[in-house]
């Protein structure tokens, strides 16, 4: 079954939370590339970008801190791709230094900053206002009070910003050069290169345990190990009995009983 957020029926009505509105006016967009540093209030958009991924109408990717889900998805935005990356709002500390290098650079493709502000400090430990760096940086901000204008503002954010590129540096609007490209299959896990770390680890650790028993074996084993470790002179060696040689010699004593019992009968 479809997923209401994948739905194509133009006026139908869905119960959404704020955050999958984003999803939806994203998708809608026609979004290429999303990328997020997950945390609380933000959560949910980037959980549902990934729930949604098999549609593969998108790329995303969780990054391991704010200022490298930035990067990637600024970078993506440079080289056409419409783009979104998602943080709660402290987070925007973090990814300040290539949000302010983005701002003045221009991103062609479009590129959108969701930071997930907390009043009251429900799951935070302040209340920063990020609308603060939206005015430094000079980039547009938008602010939905429901999630219906949090749909329709993601629908359109990327048109407003290719037009705000063009008059922000005086310059004509910018055109993609580069369409961006699904990858044609996932990156990870790689099934071949898995199997070819697993045979060599587990390579190295049966010759780790071949040379421990080795290095751990103090048995004596021949007449040079007696003379090297014990210091004695070797008089004789007893060969082992095995258990097949076991049957043939009570055969054999049994055969020479019989005899002699018999010579005494004679």
């Amino acid at each position: 079954m479809s997923h209401p957020l994948l739905a194509a029926e133009a006026g139908v009505r869905h119960l959404l939370l704020g955050n999958e509105a984003i999803v939806r006016g994203a998708l809608e967009a026609g979004i290429n590339v999303v990328t997020c540093y997950p945390g609380t209030p933000s959560s949910e958009i980037p959980d549902t970008f990934h729930y949604l991924a098999s549609c593969g109408r998108y790329r995303m990717e969780y990054s391991v801190n704010e200022k490298v889900a930035v990067e990637v998805g600024a970078g993506a935005a440079l080289a056409g791709a419409m783009s979104m990356t998602t943080m709660k709002h402290v987070g925007v500390n973090v990814a300040a230094d290539p949000l302010f290098t983005a701002a003045y650079v221009g991103l062609p493709g479009g590129f959108v900053l969701v930071s997930a502000d907390d009043p009251l400090c429900h799951s935070s430990q302040d209340e920063q206002d990020n609308r603060t760096y939206a005015r430094f940086m000079g980039m547009p901000c938008f602010e939905p009070a429901t999630a219906q204008e949090a749909k329709d503002m993601a629908d359109t954010y990327a048109q407003v910003a290719r037009e705000f590129i063009a008059v922000k540096m005086d310059t004509e609007q910018p055109n993609i050069f580069e369409e961006a490209l699904l990858p044609s299959g996932p990156s990870s896990p790689n099934k071949s290169k898995n199997v070819i770390m697993g045979f060599m680890i587990g390579l190295i650790l049966s010759c780790g345990v071949i040379v421990a028993q080795f290095l751990m074996d103090d048995r004596l084993r021949s007449a040079d190990d007696i003379e090297k470790y014990v210091q004695l002179p070797t008089l004789g060696i007893m060969p082992k009995q095995t258990k097949s040689a076991q049957p043939r010699r009570t055969a054999n004593k049994t055969r020479k009983e019989k005899d002699a019992h018999e010579t005494g009968e004679d």
